[in-house]
């Protein structure tokens, strides 16, 4: 009964605590990059993809440089960046013990209805932590190719990469997967259930 009562407060805290959404499929690259405003003085309206919202939203660019995450229209934002259908997870035993072989990142492939999906992430979650040539002593993140996962830096202030976040956060909606909380909220589901019926054919045993 203890250990029944242990594995459903794990389950339980999963669901309180919120696993996060699952890793964002983007229809290309450049819709990973922030809105930029460039140099420019001048206010164009323009309409960029936010990772954060997962939605196309309006901005105001200043006329020149920036990036290409800078759409002329919301349609065109959408058409660019937008991926329909389901996030390639499937809530099954496969997918979990597929999901704890791997604990890949974005850029790798995940199990949906027995099939491999690829789902792609910006190219610039693989570059280097760049502390640019700057003096400053700022805490940002990167996304660590070898080890999976975003870690803090310093940063000095100007130039670098765009592997270079503000938050946790950001860096972790961008560019790590999100398999492995995913995969302990699937373990302790699969072990409650195995739990449930252990203890029905336990029973069985015993009554005959």
């Amino acid at each position: 009964q203890m250990k029944q009562n242990n594995l459903v407060t794990v389950v339980l805290l999963l669901f309180i605590t919120g696993a996060p959404l699952p890793p964002l499929k983007l229809g290309h690259s450049i819709c990973a990059l922030k809105a930029d405003e460039g140099p420019c003085k001048a206010i164009h309206i323009r309409y960029y993809f936010n990772i954060q919202s997962r939605e196309c939203e309006i901005f105001e660019y200043g006329g020149c440089h920036g990036n290409e995450n800078n759409f002329l229209t919301l349609e065109e934002c959408q058409n660019k960046c937008v991926v329909t259908g389901q996030y390639p997870f499937s809530y099954s035993h496969q997918f979990f013990i597929y999901c704890m072989h791997s604990m890949r990142s974005l850029n790798d492939n995940f199990c949906q209805d027995g099939k491999k999906k690829t789902v792609q992430n910006p190219d610039f979650c693989f570059h280097e932590k760049d502390p640019g040539t700057c003096r400053g002593f700022f805490s940002r993140y990167f996304y660590n190719k070898e080890t999976k996962l975003c870690e803090i830096f310093k940063y000095g202030g100007c130039l670098g990469n765009q592997n270079n976040f503000k938050s946790l956060e950001e860096c972790q909606t961008t560019c790590q997967g999100n398999c492995k909380l995913l995969s302990l909220l699937f373990l302790a589901l699969f072990l409650y259930k195995q739990h449930c019926v252990l203890k029905v054919v336990g029973m069985g045993k015993k009554a005959m």
